[in-house]
C-alpha cells in the first residue's frame, strides 16, 4: 500500500475531526518537492513536527501535505472542555480541572 493511502486512511479515520489537506501539482522537472525549505525526495514523506504536518512528495513530483495532531482539522470543543497540547499531540479535559477528561463527544 502506497504511503499516499496510509496518510489518507489515518486523515480520514481521525477522531471527529475534519481533515486539512493541500496538494500542489506535478513538477515537470520530477527532481522531487520543497516544504518550507525542506528538500523531500520523490517517494518520500517529510513530518514538519512544528507545523505537525506530513508531506507526501509523489513519483511526479506532486506533493500533498495534510495537518495531524491538533492540526488535522477544524473542530469544535464544548465550552466545559479544554484542549490541551503537547507538541502535535493533544488531550480533551475538562474545562475546570485539567487533570479530568472530558466526558463529552467533538464536534466537527
Amino acid at each position: 500500500m502506497s504511503a499516499l493511502w496510509i496518510v489518507t486512511l489515518i486523515c480520514v479515520l481521525s477522531v471527529r475531526v475534519e481533515s486539512s489537506c493541500m496538494m500542489s501539482m506535478p513538477d515537470p522537472n520530477g527532481d522531487g518537492c520543497s516544504y518550507k525549505g525542506h528538500h523531500i525526495a520523490p517517494g518520500d514523506t517529510y513530518r514538519d513536527m512544528d507545523a505537525c504536518m506530513s508531506c507526501n512528495c509523489g513519483k511526479d513530483s506532486s506533493m500533498q501535505c495534510c495537518g495531524f495532531g491538533h492540526q488535522a482539522g477544524v473542530f469544535a470543543i464544548p465550552d466545559s472542555c479544554y484542549m490541551l497540547k503537547d507538541g502535535c499531540s493533544f488531550k480533551i479535559v475538562s474545562a475546570h480541572n485539567h487533570l479530568e477528561p472530558c466526558d463529552t463527544t467533538l464536534v466537527g
